[in-house]
């Protein structure tokens, strides 16, 4: 927990990193993908919050499931 702690508050004050955020928009979108493909909500937020800010490929190990998402291209990162 520490280390994440570390890294998260690196990454969130760093210049390095674009941050982006979700709308409550955003969560309605997620939650009919989420319902129509049978998938976790939290990936489907943030695909669709990805796809609001034009952001089409994702490093994941979670290929499998963002495969069913369309317009996402799931890369492995091993």
């Amino acid at each position: 927990p520490e280390n994440a702690f570390n890294i998260i508050k690196g990454i969130k004050e760093s210049e390095n990193w674009k941050k982006i955020n979700y709308s409550a928009d955003t969560t309605i979108k997620a939650a009919s993908t989420a319902r129509e493909l049978k998938l976790s909500i939290w990936d489907c937020i943030i695909a669709e919050t990805m796809l609001e800010n034009e952001i089409t490929n994702i490093y994941t190990e979670n290929i499998k499931d963002f495969k069913k998402m369309a317009k996402i291209k799931p890369v492995s990162p091993f």
